[in-house]
């Protein structure tokens, strides 16, 4: 049995426009084709709905702590989301990531939220990954892939993680709600443990293509 950790983002839940049911449904019927050889931990990020409360938050002047913990409450609420759309007899939530790599040994598939101030989910995914012995990250987003900072209609195929870092390091200004490549501690963690990284976007083909090693429109890192 193999275990593989997903980061979802919080965008990919619930964006502007309301919570992505279908988006969620098709989630829902892949992964369950893939249980009797898989085993999955999921961490889901904040989204739209992050975004509606971390603001309101700045404008009462709360502090950049205060904000977090709003944000991860946030992403507790869409992986509860995510819970009930993959199905609670296979589906459980982990409130840290000790609890998710106990849980994922009698439970298919296992979602988490944020576990602390600071830390992005990123973060926790890759930890996650490291705790259950996870190699294999996949990282979906609207964005669909890492692209070329110099020519923004360019998406790399493939990047090591010195590049990773080097871009995560310059998007990062750890602050509520900022939006950046790949979180600088989550791609450092990631390198540390040889943990390949795959960054794709909403269509599901491009997961599918993940899981049977395919080639996809995204971009892989590794070493």
């Amino acid at each position: 049995m193999k275990n593989i950790v997903i980061s979802l983002g919080g965008s990919v839940v619930s964006a502007d426009g309301g919570i992505d049911t279908k988006f969620l449904e098709g989630l829902s019927k892949l992964l369950g084709q893939r249980l009797r050889d898989n085993r999955f931990a999921i961490t889901c990020g904040g989204g739209g709905t992050s975004k509606l409360y971390v603001e309101a938050a700045r404008k009462f002047g709360a502090s950049e702590y205060a904000k977090d913990e709003i944000a991860m409450a946030t992403t507790w609420a869409n992986a509860l989301l995510v819970k009930a759309a993959l199905g609670p007899d296979r589906c459980s939530f982990a409130g840290s990531v000790a609890e998710a790599s106990n849980m994922i040994k009698d439970t298919p598939i296992v979602v988490l939220g944020g576990i602390m101030p600071g830390i992005t989910t990123d973060t926790v995914a890759v930890l996650a990954a490291e705790s259950m012995g996870a190699k294999l990250l996949v990282n979906i987003s609207r964005v669909g892939g890492i692209y070329d900072q110099a020519n923004k209609r360019k998406v790399f195929q493939s990047l090591n993680y010195n590049k990773l870092v080097s871009m995560a390091i310059s998007k990062d200004p750890r602050r509520a709600r900022s939006n950046f490549i790949f979180d600088v501690i989550a791609s450092k963690l990631a390198a540390r443990s040889g943990i390949e990284l795959h960054f794709i976007g909403t269509d599901l083909h491009d997961l599918g293509c993940v899981l049977d090693g395919e080639r996809h429109t995204g971009t892989v890192v590794k070493a």
